[in-house]
């Protein structure tokens, strides 16, 4: 029989054993987290408590299926399948499909991706009489994100002061309008309804609150106003709840995530009990210091200290380049020396760690001329593609009916000459209605000319008719081929693009969409293979479903240090620590640097053996160089850490030595002639 407290250290041991009411697990970088919680649930389950009534909740599906593994490892899988592990989406979705006839959506409503959002914010403007001009979309959708983090319902913002504020709410309660009708909810929806049922609804909540008397949570950190009221409700009955996470880990206050969650909690619950992680399985002790020294130097945190019996370890590195240039060329080669250096350490075990995208550029152009194989964290998915969004677009019409945005997305895929007159003859024949209903009202049909009733009726009749044969459970991927040959998408790219390649490629991807149908299908019981269910998981999909597969390429990690978390690799080069890059411009204006501390932290903490910070003189801004400092976070690491190879003359193009004089005759008036 597995012994369940086998393995754990003195503090995780003792987390694991603690059976009832509130505790608090501070788990800090690199301390056996996952195994924590997968052990604690597997005592509870020990201890007689039902696994159907333990909820666990994550921020991606990546974590949840590594825990569902790990205890499967442990109590098998029948016990397995009985709990719920899964994100805070999930699981909301879960309660809105059962309770659906207590929220303003119908059956098979769906999610609102990026661009359908978009879509229905650019309708209600106009349906406002707004101009698109004046609007800025990006600032629109933030608003209406952070009020409904907030749990704010459109009604609510309507005493906000000033211009801006009236619009942004007009715009906010006209998009929610827009988007019950098409039977659809956006992402921060999924929370907020959640929430709104629960407090209109106090036997809907207490249904649940009796199903799950124990509740862990993972990444406690990351949590905003809506996810900690949603758990506060869930708990209030029985106070079984396990949190765990890292304060100085918290690092998405930009999202929406609220620190203060984490560290109010002991004094939000009466009797918490807090356990510390500090045993430290991940890096040497040289770097661990040097997380210690600079994260202690944030007033507001749990105080922690991390150890390790993983030895002293190699000091950090720190270097200082002319240019932005010579600092990837510098790189490119010190990977190769480290191979050479270190035979273990391959590509893969490396990783370049950034603060904004657009810093990798050149890495990668220095890395193809090196021949030095690499991937790029958080670059369009296969999922991203436009023709996958396009089939998804097909898919969610035969679900969801009244979903405007997915029709108008693939309406003109391939083309059917029904163009904007087309559409706006539509609209102005029944505003109340959805377009889909419009296009088969015989009346409206009536109107219309035979070069377009006869693709409009095809089109209708095809959607009609999978509607009805998706309405059963199974063979997805079958059903979705027919569907798409006889509506004329699956060979449509020939006619789109000019070149035969890119045709094929693209057709190859929806064939691709179509195999994953499949794999969907293979996981599932058959009265679960529906298509509600496969466009739900398909929209409930996040970065870390994405990244999966590409870790088994032999390949150098480009990604930014906000993607690097949860990552480790046995060697980081952390690059760009200049003033205003790292810790960023925004930050230092808002005289407000903690979340930039603790994303240092985060980033010296990925690295389990070598870890190397380089820093530019000068950057490429705007098509001249731009003089750069170091970063001030860079003072603050203990000197007896810290090894500095600025001196030895690292390697450096001789162009950019030459660009680097050249500005600098430049900005001070000398002729070099």
């Amino acid at each position: 029989m597995y012994n369940i407290l086998e393995g754990l250290n003195p503090s995780q041991k003792e987390a694991v054993e603690i059976i009832n009411g509130p505790l608090l697990v501070l788990a800090g970088a690199g301390t056996g987290k996952t195994k924590v919680i997968t052990h604690r649930i597997a005592n509870l389950i020990k201890n007689w408590i039902a696994p159907d009534s333990i909820l666990g909740l994550t921020f991606t599906n990546r974590a949840a299926r590594e825990m569902k593994e790990r205890i499967k490892l442990i109590l098998g899988s029948d016990c397995a399948s009985k709990l719920f592990l899964g994100t805070f989406h999930a699981f909301c979705m879960k309660i809105l499909r059962a309770e659906v006839e207590k929220t303003p959506l119908h059956r098979n409503f769906t999610i609102a991706d990026d661009q359908d959002q978009k879509g229905i914010l650019k309708l209600a403007i106009a349906e406002l009489k707004l101009k698109e001009d004046d609007t800025d979309i990006n600032l629109f959708l933030s608003y209406i994100g952070k009020a409904k983090q907030e749990l704010k319902f459109p009604e609510q913002c309507k005493a906000n002061q000033g211009y801006m504020w009236a619009i942004a709410s007009r715009i906010y309660e006209k998009y929610q309008e827009i988007l019950i009708a098409q039977n659809m909810l956006d992402f921060d929806d999924i929370l907020m309804y959640t929430v709104d049922l629960w407090q209109k609804n106090p036997e809907i909540l207490s249904k649940y609150q009796e199903k799950y008397k124990y509740i862990l949570i993972d990444e406690f950190q990351d949590t905003n106003y809506a996810q900690f009221k949603l758990i506060e409700l869930l708990a209030e009955k029985y106070k079984n709840l396990c949190v765990v996470g890292d304060d100085d880990q918290s690092i998405y206050g930009w999202r929406g995530a609220v620190v203060e969650n984490i560290l109010k909690f002991p004094n939000r619950y009466q009797n918490c009990r807090v356990v510390k992680l500090e045993q430290n399985y991940r890096s040497t002790n040289n770097i661990l210091e040097a997380a210690n020294v600079f994260i202690s130097g944030n007033k507001q945190r749990h105080s922690k200290k991390l150890w390790s019996e993983n030895g002293v370890g190699a000091k950090i590195k720190t270097i200082s380049l002319q240019t932005d240039k010579s600092e990837a060329f510098y790189i490119a080669n010190q990977i190769r020396k480290v191979q050479y250096e270190y035979p273990e350490i391959r590509f893969r075990d490396i990783a370049i760690l950034y603060r904004s995208n657009h810093q990798s550029r050149l890495f990668e152009e220095q890395f193809r001329m090196n021949k030095i194989p690499y991937r790029i964290v958080g670059s369009n998915s296969f999922y991203d593609r436009k023709e996958v969004r396009d089939a998804v677009a097909y898919l969610k019409l035969l679900s969801n009916p009244s979903d405007d945005q997915s029709l108008l997305r693939i309406l003109g895929v391939p083309s059917r000459n029904l163009g904007l007159k087309f559409l706006e003859s539509a609209r102005t024949f029944d505003k109340n209605s959805a377009l889909l209903k419009t296009f088969n009202n015989i009346s409206f049909l009536d109107t219309l000319s035979p070069k377009q009733k006869t693709p409009l009726s095809a089109f209708t009749s095809s959607i009609n008719k999978y509607t009805a044969f998706f309405a059963e459970s199974g063979d997805l991927p079958g059903k979705t081929r027919a569907y798409f040959e006889e509506i004329g998408y699956l060979n449509c790219f020939q006619k789109i693009y000019k070149n035969i390649d890119e045709a094929e490629d693209r057709r190859e991807n929806v064939i691709e969409f179509i195999n994953a149908m499949g794999q969907f299908e293979e996981n599932k019981v058959p009265e679960e293979a529906t298509l509600t269910n496969f466009l739900e998981s398909f929209s409930l999909s996040d970065d870390s479903d994405k990244v999966e597969g590409e870790e088994e390429k032999n390949s150098v990690t480009l990604l930014t240090v906000h993607s690097a978390k949860g990552l480790e690799f046995p060697c980081v080069f952390l690059v760009g620590m200049e003033q205003n890059l790292f810790p960023h411009s925004r930050a230092l204006e808002e005289r407000d640097t903690d979340e930039e501390r603790r994303l240092f932290y985060v980033a010296i903490t990925r690295a389990k053996k070598l870890l190397y910070m380089t820093n530019a003189g000068s950057r490429m801004k705007y098509g001249s160089q731009s003089y750069q400092m170091p970063s001030e976070f860079l003072a603050e690491l203990p000197e007896n850490v810290i090894e500095d190879l600025s001196a030895n003359k690292a390697p450096v193009e001789e162009s950019s030595i030459n660009d680097a004089f050249k500005n600098f005759y430049k900005q001070f008036g000398i002729n070099n002639k």
